[in-house]
């Protein structure tokens, strides 16, 4: 089919509410189709199908033109791929918030793509996804007065975003989250776009290597509100002339290099990923250079989320010996270093008395010490450590005194790490004896065996509920005298494959959940039977038959049981 035969208007029109065209090769033509840029006959043909609601166009690659997205405020959706000169994906639909979302894949070379959209018609947008598209004219993006999401792919220029348009031009927009992939920006080009973004809470950059270093912008200029007694008009020109003074401060600031990247006061959440060489510099930056303040990320004083991911330059100006000088705010509460291998100890992280989840995976040579006062004077409950086999070996708890000590209020309760014999250690526990109540081992790939040292240590967790055993490759056999863990109530072991039976001495009479899953080594459960506290067996997932029947067998004296058969 070449053509919709009888391209006027036909009575048929009014009554569609669903359109769909999947795989029509030839097809050049739709009731709906003019040229892109005569918009008005496009929209004007639209009106002929006043309760169209969802519009699906796939594999038309000689589809001349399409009608204008969305084509109502009203709520539709529409879905376009590989159809058309201009589009090579486009889904205009709600997300799973029931928000309205956009998604926008540019074919290469086409310029024209955004004369498809009908941004009059997109004020309620809240997310915006563009993905290899020419630039945006910031007349289009400034309709878009609801939109809250902005994340952008393979972009080499942010600065092409803003098509046309000066920097220093009034334009404050309410975008609160931006992701950025791969984007060919260099410091100075970012800096100047978040600058837009007044309300910027969250920021996400994923491989933008021209940014090399990361400060935060140092601003004199503070927003004055007029007073009540002014009128509209006196209001609008202090906003402008705010405005127009912080760009001029923006620029003045990132004048002396393009690899820096200066972030903007008011965010909340910052995660950067594969940046390698990107590093955080340790002075302060802008007009109050030299002030006591701090660099860093030190004036982010609302930041509460930070994740940075195999940057490993990223701390290498903060020396670990210096106990003065810290490179985060202390209204941080959720950090994570991973391939982050220019620093030595926690003391950098001593100043953050709010913090409440730590991750570190693959530090290099990272030594715990540090960790301990924090533990005790902070809101420290979750621990994470992967790939950093000095951690606990560095920690030292014997030196620790008075205040440093964890005390029976701490609130350190959960601890996951791939480091079994690191944590095993008399003195650990005992530190963390009154307050873990979760201990999970994750993807050990070395330690067969428990020693008599190592059980002897678990067993002094005395405030333990959950146990869990994930991926140890090499396990043969789960720790011995798990009855002595009288708080145990959940034991998981997964993906060992090695392990071949349950401990031989039983299980604790606490127990009330027991989960194996993908260990094809168990055959049997414990010879004197499984405590009576029992509420919920799962194994499934690569579990012999013999275990499975042995299980079966129980149904009835146990009220949960879940086998390959079962998952209700």
């Amino acid at each position: 089919m070449a053509k919709w035969v009888g391209n006027g208007k036909c009575h048929l029109f009014s009554l569609l509410e669903e359109i769909t065209i999947i795989g029509c090769l030839q097809l050049t033509e739709l009731p709906f189709s003019h040229p892109a840029h005569d918009q008005a006959k496009q929209e004007e043909n639209m009106t002929w199908f006043p309760k169209l609601m969802k519009l699906n166009i796939t594999g038309c690659p000689k589809l001349a033109s399409l009608p204008p997205i969305p084509w109502t405020q009203a709520p539709c959706s529409a879905e376009i791929r590989r159809a058309g000169s201009v589009f090579e994906k486009l889904v205009y639909s709600k997300n799973y918030k029931s928000e309205l979302s956009l998604e926008v894949e540019g074919k290469d070379g086409q310029h024209g793509l955004w004369n498809g959209l009908a941004f009059h018609n997109l004020a309620g947008l809240k997310e915006l996804e563009v993905n290899n598209c020419p630039p945006l004219p910031l007349i289009h993006l400034q309709k878009l007065k609801s939109l809250k999401s902005l994340t952008v792919f393979d972009m080499s220029n942010l600065l092409l975003l803003f098509e046309c348009e000066s920097y220093n031009t009034e334009c404050p927009l309410p975008v609160e989250q931006i992701k950025i992939w791969g984007c060919g920006a260099d410091g100075k080009e970012m800096t100047q776009l978040l600058s837009h973004f007044p309300k910027l809470t969250e920021l996400v950059l994923t491989c933008c290597e021209k940014i090399t270093e990361l400060g935060v912008v140092e601003l004199q200029t503070e927003m004055t509100t007029p007073s009540s007694s002014g009128n509209e008009i006196e209001i609008e020109h202090a906003q402008a002339g705010h405005h127009q003074t912080r760009a001029e401060e923006v620029e003045e600031a990132v004048a002396g290099g393009e690899g820096l990247l200066l972030l903007p006061r008011q965010l909340q959440e910052l995660s950067i990923y594969h940046c390698s060489e990107l590093r955080l510099l340790s002075d302060s930056l802008g007009k109050d250079n030299g002030n006591p303040r701090g660099g860093g990320l030190q004036s982010l004083s609302s930041l509460q989320s930070l994740f940075i991911f195999d940057c490993p330059r990223f701390l290498s100006s903060y020396p670990s010996s210096a106990s003065s000088c810290f490179p985060f705010p202390t209204s941080l509460r959720w950090l994570s270093l991973s391939r982050v291998e220019s620093m030595e100890t926690l003391t950098p992280l001593s100043n953050l008395s709010s913090l409440t989840s730590l991750t570190v995976y693959n530090c290099g040579d990272l030594r715990g010490e540090g960790l301990w006062p924090l533990v005790a004077r902070g809101r420290l409950t979750e621990l994470g450590i992967f790939g950093t086999r000095k951690f606990f070996t560095g920690s030292e708890p014997s030196r620790l005194h008075g205040q440093q000590i964890p005390s029976s209020s701490s609130k350190f309760e959960h601890l996951t790490t791939d480091d079994l014999t690191g944590v095993l250690t008399a003195p650990i526990c005992k530190l963390l004896s009154s307050s873990l109540t979760e201990l999970s081992f994750w993807e050990n790939k070395e330690v067969e065996r428990f020693t008599e040292e190592h059980e002897e240590a678990l067993h002094l967790l005395n405030s333990l509920q959950e146990l869990v055993f994930w991926e140890s490759e090499k396990l043969q056999r789960l720790p011995a005298g798990l009855t002595q863990l009288a708080s145990l109530k959940i034991l998981r072991i997964s993906e060992c494959p090695a392990i071949r039976s349950l401990p031989k001495d039983g299980l604790p009479s606490s127990l009330q959940e027991l989960e194996i899953k993908d260990c094809p080594a168990i055959k049997s459960l414990p010879k004197d039977g499984l405590p009576s506290s029992l509420r919920k067996l799962e194994v499934c997932n690569g579990i012999s038959e013999e275990l499975k029947r042995q299980c079966r067998k129980l149904k009835g004296t146990i009220p949960v049981i879940k086998d390959y058969h079962d998952y209700d």
